[in-house]
């Protein structure tokens, strides 16, 4: 049997999902299964997948990214399950040195340093550059910021179980909230060193869903907290919680959708553990009622911290 499962899920990825391959193929560790899942792509990434020599190609009905990494997991034989998405990239060593560091510490979690590609393939950053890593036992961290890059991470199989898996219920931040749950009572193994090259294009799902992903985020935390029975009070909770609430109302008021922005900012104000940002909040709810100016003041503010958030300004048409 493997050391360990490279687990690859795509839909529509064929011009992407051969250079994932042959990046899994070209490892300079060789004990490695490759699975493939195609989750419903109406273009030829299943026939490009069953191309190649010895790698697992699934075909199955469109059930979303959750639901068909669990298939893959459930096929893996593998000690070690690694990630890889369809249109990212692995250095030669990244298993090798994953695979040595985390046999030798006796850890079950680890992530990596990534570089940060455009469309065209060109590096344009560090993951680490953007968000602050940290290593050991980061649940509070994690909640913080999420900085693990899920094509960088590699987990033990029976933990990865032990921890449900995927959440086939979030349509999206299924893999921030798998991360928390793992981090929760396991330490991480953090390497600095980039080994992942993510693509970061406007066809790649942070692109496309920009407020989506947010909603999500929220509630990838707040499933945590109901599952692990953790203090929702905790000001590192709060805040973080409250953060990404008034990332989404940005969102909304520049698509113009103030109601919902408004929706956001009040749970954000009531969230916030301190006065100064529930005035912020107040503020910005305020701004709504002038719905022009905010409209155009959310886009000036999201052009701003756009390559914060890995968002970028042609998702909302603003360049």
């Amino acid at each position: 049997m493997p050391e360990v499962s490279a687990i690859i899920v795509a839909r529509n990825r064929e011009e992407f999902i051969g250079d994932a391959i042959r990046s899994v193929l070209e490892q300079t560790f060789d004990d490695i299964e490759i699975i493939v899942v195609d989750d419903g792509s109406t273009d030829a990434t299943f026939d490009v997948a069953r191309s190649f020599r010895g790698v697992k190609a699934y075909r199955i009905e469109p059930s979303g990214i959750a639901w068909a990494r669990n298939f893959a997991a459930q096929r893996a034989s593998g000690k070690w399950l690694a990630i890889l998405d369809s249109d990212d990239r692995w250095a030669p060593n990244k298993i090798e040195v994953q695979y040595r560091a985390l046999e030798s510490s006796g850890l079950a979690f680890s992530a990596t340093d990534a570089y940060l590609v455009d469309e065209t393939g060109r590096r344009v950053g560090r993951l680490s550059e953007r968000h602050k890593p940290y290593g050991g036992y980061v649940f509070f961290q994690l909640v913080r910021s999420n900085f693990i890059c899920t094509p960088t991470v590699m987990v033990n199989r029976l933990v990865f179980w032990q921890k449900g898996g995927f959440d086939p219920r979030m349509v999206s931040a299924e893999d921030y909230n798998l991360w928390l749950r793992i981090a929760h009572t396991h330490p991480l193994l953090y390497i600095p060193e980039p080994l992942t090259e993510y693509r970061d294009h406007p066809r790649g799902r942070m692109q496309r869903r920009q407020v989506e992903v947010t909603d999500w985020t929220i509630r990838a935390i707040e499933s945590v907290l109901d599952a692990f029975e953790l203090d929702a009070s905790n000001a590192v909770f709060r805040s973080r919680l409250g953060e990404l609430d008034r990332y989404a109302a940005i969102w909304h008021m520049a698509k113009g959708q103030f109601g919902w922005a408004r929706r956001h900012l009040l749970k954000a104000f009531r969230r916030f553990p301190d006065a100064a940002r529930k005035l912020k909040s107040l503020i910005l709810w305020l701004h709504t009622l002038a719905p022009n100016r905010a409209s155009k003041s959310a886009r000036r503010y999201i052009a701003r911290h756009a390559e914060m958030w890995l968002w970028s300004k042609r998702s909302l048409g603003i360049e």
